[in-house]
């Protein structure tokens, strides 16, 4: 195979429809689907993938055929990766870019460090996809709600025990074998008999239904019930943060953190993996044997970044990881000259810009569009032609 590594490579990317994705509704289009021009087919569009994890690698055309890129970095892994990335132990990309839109809660979750994915994969690879950990950071494109991190021992048990409702729960936590802490409190619930979980839910929902003055655990715990009748996942409203973030605002969440993302956009961009470990809201399969080994149930607040603005509409989101750095460009520009040789994503979510490649050639890179920077490419540019254009830059930070 020929072809020119040392430019642009437009990259195809596919749409995951997960049941918590965003529909249109009331007029309203999705945001994938307005970012993509796509017809309205009835389906929820959940996440934009663009990387090279082999469940779903982004493509490259080369002289009319499609390849998959996790299949050319193998080819030719110099190019693409570069040394640093090489020197650094990566054999494939990083990291993996995501645009995440739901409209309905995701599962209460935690991810693996890297000693735990490389046991979980050789154990579950059917479960665990891969040996890599997952950390990522959540850059909200439009408001955006989570649940991440445990509030402290003892807000939580306030919380619970205020109306009694969930006795039941506390006195097995606080009666059986179980630590005193959240470790102790999550495993006590997940040991309560289904049947008992049931009884405790419908009581408690009767009784907040027809509560004037809710407190604010309550309420997500009503709106997650509502999502997810009958599923004791709904609990974790009362142990984790409630986190709001405004349009330009990131969380970054370390493997083990505990978290469900609730509403809104956002770009994500994590380590390249696909290990999920659940806890509940979801229909797939729970592990609370994993998550109870895996998840961090020290008490922490995720903070809010608002990024470190590095030139006038160029601001940038740090994270102590190698596997990515990752830049807002509102109205900005960007000179891979500036920029390791290292590859790198670009992502336009509004507007247009132009990009130039080495031998002077130029693409016009316009909403939607993905294109991947490899190691190779030394120099090039982008260089927005409308007032209102916004991409996103992520690189391997080795």
């Amino acid at each position: 195979m020929f072809f020119e590594l040392a430019r642009f490579l437009p990259l195809g990317n596919r749409c995951c429809h997960y049941a918590w994705g965003s529909r249109a509704k009331n007029g309203h289009i999705p945001y994938l689907a307005e970012l993509f021009s796509l017809p309205d087919n009835g389906q929820p569009l959940a996440e934009l993938w663009i990387g090279a994890h082999p469940s779903m690698s982004s493509m490259v055309n080369i002289n009319g055929q499609r390849n998959l890129l996790n299949f050319l970095i193998s080819d030719f892994p110099e190019e693409i990766l570069g040394e640093p990335c090489l020197a650094a132990g990566f054999k494939t990309l990083p990291f993996l870019l995501k645009i995440l839109s739901c409209e309905h809660p995701l599962s209460i979750q935690c991810h693996p460090d890297l000693k735990t994915a490389a046991h979980l994969h050789a154990q579950f690879p059917e479960s665990y996809p891969d040996s890599n950990h997952k950390p990522e950071i959540l850059l909200a494109l439009t408001p955006f709600e989570a649940l991440a991190g445990f509030r402290a021992l003892n807000e939580i048990h306030d919380s619970l025990a205020h109306r009694g409702l969930f006795h039941d729960w506390l006195d097995l936590w606080e009666k059986g074998s179980f630590t005193v802490d959240i470790r102790g409190l999550c495993q006590a619930l997940f040991a309560m008999p289904e049947a008992a979980v049931q009884t405790m839910l419908l009581q408690a929902k009767n009784t907040l239904d027809g509560n004037s003055d809710p407190h604010p655990c309550e309420q997500m715990f009503l709106r997650l019930l509502q999502e997810y009748p009958c599923d004791r996942g709904c609990l974790f409203a009362f142990l984790l943060n409630h986190i709001c973030l405004t349009p330009g605002q990131a969380i970054f969440l370390p493997p083990g953190q505990v978290h469900a993302y609730l509403d809104g956009t956002g770009v994500e961009c994590m380590a390249s993996s696909d290990n999920v470990i659940r806890a509940g809201l979801t229909s797939k399969k729970i592990a609370p044997d994993e998550f109870l080994q895996t998840a961090d149930f020290s008490p922490a607040v995720p903070q809010i970044q608002a990024g470190d603005l590095l030139a006038p509409g160029k601001r940038s989101y740090p994270v102590p990881l190698q596997e990515f750095r990752l830049t807002m460009l509102e109205q900005a520009g960007l000179n891979l000259a500036d920029c390791p040789e290292t590859p790198g994503i670009l992502l336009i979510l509004q507007g247009k810009g132009e990009l130039c490649n080495p031998d002077g050639t130029c693409l016009e890179a316009v909403k939607g569009s993905a294109w991947l920077r490899p190691a190779k490419q030394k120099s090039g540019t982008f260089t927005p032609l409308a007032d209102d254009t916004l991409a996103v830059w992520c690189e391997a930070n080795v």
